[in-house]
């Protein structure tokens, strides 16, 4: 009985009006989503007081009386979430209890499931990876963005599943200014037909949702001009190892590289190694052990 005395004071204290605040912010259902939010989703006192600010605009803080205990119920259970499960998505994501159940989070949990073949594991991890998702339109949004990764790529089910799976945030990247430079800069730059390129993708799906300006390309270009590759032997290392897409260039690419030079200061001084050799054994140490 203290600490529920002592958290409906916290509550009454962070709704208190300052500097000429609405007077609409002492409504019994203001008072009730706050409790709800800092007892049931663990919401942080700061947490609450910055929904307060925006309250005027309306959000999860203005719903009106058990509509929030309710959608969080079917959320729970439309995607077998354990408490801690949703939390973190009502914490990082509070705007997707804005959404109605039925006419906006339903339709879009039962189009990924369908459209990706996902069982309820597979629903359940999408969700707590990627929970922004279920924030996406789906007709102006999620629909086509899926649409756009099977023309772009020759994408079957399987493999759309698989890509979206491995990387779920790709759903929440923007097609024209990031999806679709990436992938032609990529499949341009290591000259690659649609057919290796699909494989590459499949091969670290991770790629998609890099940086391209401030990653992607100085890797490549680190890579091309430490090894002094032409433009064949770039694109033949990075099929040879799809994950190097993936690999820090500072923390991993660099001090593998500088092993690897030092081992074949030592090799070379014993026998004569061929460029190819010394390709194929960059293609070996690179590899993920």
């Amino acid at each position: 009985m203290k600490r529920y005395l002592s958290l409906s004071f916290v509550v009454t204290a962070l709704l208190v009006p300052c500097h000429g605040s609405a007077a609409f912010l002492h409504t019994p259902e203001i008072a009730s989503n706050a409790e709800f939010l800092m007892n049931t989703l663990g919401f942080s006192e700061d947490k609450i007081r910055k929904l307060q600010k925006r309250a005027t605009k309306g959000n999860i803080l203005t719903l009106e009386s058990g509509i929030l205990e309710e959608r969080v119920d079917w959320l729970s259970e439309r995607l077998n979430l354990k408490v801690q499960d949703m939390k973190r998505i009502a914490q990082s994501r509070p705007n997707i209890l804005e959404m109605h159940s039925g006419e906006s989070l339903g339709p879009k949990v039962n189009y990924l499931e369908s459209r990706l073949h996902l069982d309820e594991l597979s629903l359940r991890q999408l969700a707590l990876r990627a929970p922004a998702v279920l924030g996406l339109s789906l007709e102006n949004n999620l629909v086509p963005k899926l649409e756009f990764l099977v023309t772009r790529l020759s994408l079957d089910g399987n493999q759309l599943k698989k890509l979206v799976l491995a990387a779920p945030t790709v759903l929440t990247l923007n097609v024209e200014s990031n999806l679709e430079p990436k992938l032609d800069y990529l499949q341009s730059r290591l000259r690659l037909d649609n057919k290796s390129f699909r494989r590459l993708i499949l091969a670290t799906p991770s790629v998609l949702v890099i940086n391209m300006e401030g990653n992607i390309k100085p890797k490549l270009d680190y890579l091309q001009r430490r090894l002094i590759l032409d433009d064949g032997s770039l694109k033949k290392l990075v099929l040879c190892i799809p994950t190097v897409l993936s690999m820090r260039l500072e923390e991993t690419i660099v001090p593998k590289l500088d092993w690897l030079q030092h081992r074949l200061w030592v090799w070379t001084a014993r026998q004569s190694a061929t460029l190819d050799e010394v390709r194929n054994c960059t293609c070996a140490d690179l590899s993920p052990q």
